[in-house]
């Protein structure tokens, strides 16, 4: 079996950026330098009685992805960020839909697809850097995602849930 290095151009990011909208509007975060999906473990220890020492219990993850946004004006995420920036959106108003597309591969009805995950996205913006001409934001997973696959055709990602059988 031949070993496949992940490579970043492989796996996606994506943003709905227009929220409002009935139907979302996939835009892939191209200009970004950052793609860390830190998942940001809870742990609760616990000390047995019948254990010599304690033990640790995983409770839950809290993902999310830092992003350094190089700022270039008419890119479609750069300028959705933006808007949130310069409105300091809260509340409902910096949530969006996040899709991640993975490099990976799984057979569905004999066909291959990306091995995909989307989720409510809150974004946090850190920093507004105009003499780097960056802006820097956290992408919060909120609540379950939904596991499925996806196609990307011209950028444009179509997402399948995943079926449990």
């Amino acid at each position: 079996m031949a070993l496949e290095k992940a490579k970043k151009n492989l796996n996606y990011l994506f943003l709905n950026t227009t929220p409002e909208a009935e139907e979302p509007t996939w835009k892939r975060a191209r200009t970004s330098t950052d793609f860390a999906h830190a998942m940001n473990a809870e742990t609760e220890t616990f000390d047995y009685i019948a254990d010599e020492g304690p033990t640790d219990e995983l409770k839950s993850y809290k993902p999310t992805i830092a992003q350094t946004q190089t700022a270039y004006i008419g890119d479609p995420v750069y300028d959705y960020v933006f808007g949130l920036y310069d409105k300091q959106g809260i509340g409902s108003d910096a949530v969006t839909k996040g899709m991640i597309v993975y490099q990976q591969k799984k057979t569905v009805a004999e066909a291959q697809e990306n091995v995909a995950l989307q989720f409510d996205a809150l974004i946090t913006i850190d920093t507004y850097d105009i003499v780097a001409g960056t802006l820097t934001y956290t992408i919060g997973q909120r609540g379950t995602p939904t596991h499925g696959t996806a196609v990307v055709a011209n950028d444009v990602p179509t997402f399948h849930m995943e079926v449990e059988v």
